[in-house]
């Protein structure tokens, strides 16, 4: 088996381990069997469960930005309303899909190269709406005097509502989530 296709599957098992036994039934033993793989065998793609955390929530991050990215792309209709809703709604349901990265994000911090990995992947996706934004204030769409800092203020706005919610609210009412941020957005961009 290729090398990244062994360290994807290890990351799966990671990804199962947790979404059924939970942050804390996380171990590198229950990740080894889960793969059907000797216990070496992860260390030798992750030396820590702190870095094996750390690969998941990278992973999950570049994930979500693919969904982003794909919701950007309808910008070539003209429709910079619609897509910016296709992207609060691609974001909410990535996130309520993945809960268990939220828990282990709340968790668990992960050595200094996953910090450094998450926090690129966070800068792309900022990046990604900064470049929209920026865009939309030039065609005129979109009121908006600083892209950059209005781009990581609503990124960090939805993100932070939704681990929240995810976190701490039993029930998650998605309807609710994501016309609230729909609505946040429009007032923020300017829409009348």
């Amino acid at each position: 088996m290729a090398r990244g296709d062994r360290r994807e599957e290890l990351l799966d098992a990671a990804e199962g381990v947790i979404e059924e036994e939970g942050v804390a039934g996380l171990t590198i033993d229950r990740v080894a069997a889960r793969a059907g793989v000797a216990k070496g065998t992860v260390y030798l793609y992750f030396a820590s469960k702190e870095q094996l955390v750390g690969a998941l929530k990278g992973r999950c991050l570049e994930q979500m930005t693919g969904m982003v990215v794909a919701a950007l792309a309808d910008l070539e209709s003209g429709d910079w309303w619609g897509t910016a809703d296709a992207v609060v709604e691609a974001v909410v349901d990535f996130d309520l899909s993945h809960r268990w990265v939220i828990a282990v994000m709340a968790t668990e911090s992960g050595d200094e190269e996953s910090k450094a990995v998450y926090g690129e992947a966070t800068q792309q996706m900022i990046g990604l709406l900064e470049a929209a934004l920026r865009q939309g204030a030039v065609e005129g769409v979109f009121e908006v005097d600083d892209p950059e800092t209005t781009a990581r203020l609503l990124y960090f706005a939805l993100e932070g509502t939704l681990h929240h919610t995810i976190l701490y609210e039993p029930e998650v009412d998605r309807e609710r989530l994501v016309t609230a941020a729909q609505t946040l957005i429009h007032r923020a961009l300017g829409d009348a």
